[in-house]
């Protein structure tokens, strides 16, 4: 029998976590490699900041910097604009903006 329930695109079906560049299988393991290679990313940003454009495209640049390490399918965004909500983000694992 077919689900009604919606696919999210940029989740694991294996593992229901955002779909990534590290290989990571547990929310702890994606935890701890995200927060420190994001964090290694921000240090680049305090050194080499993004031209300020004070647009979208500026916000856009950041957070392709912050999170190019991560990008899978899921991670992707950090570079085109997502096109459906995030199921992740909404299990209260993100800020929502």
């Amino acid at each position: 029998m077919d689900s009604t329930e919606p696919v999210d695109p940029y989740l694991d079906p294996e593992t229901g976590l955002l779909r990534n560049k590290v290989g990571a299988r547990t929310r702890a393991t994606l935890d701890e490699a995200e927060g420190d290679l994001s964090f290694a990313r921000l240090v680049q940003l305090m050194d080499r900041p993004v031209r300020p454009t004070g647009d979208l495209d500026e916000l856009r640049a950041i957070h392709r910097h912050l999170f190019q390490d991560m990008a899978g399918t899921t991670y992707t965004p950090s570079g085109p604009q997502r096109t459906a909500p995030t199921a992740a983000h909404h299990a209260g694992t993100a800020l929502q903006v």
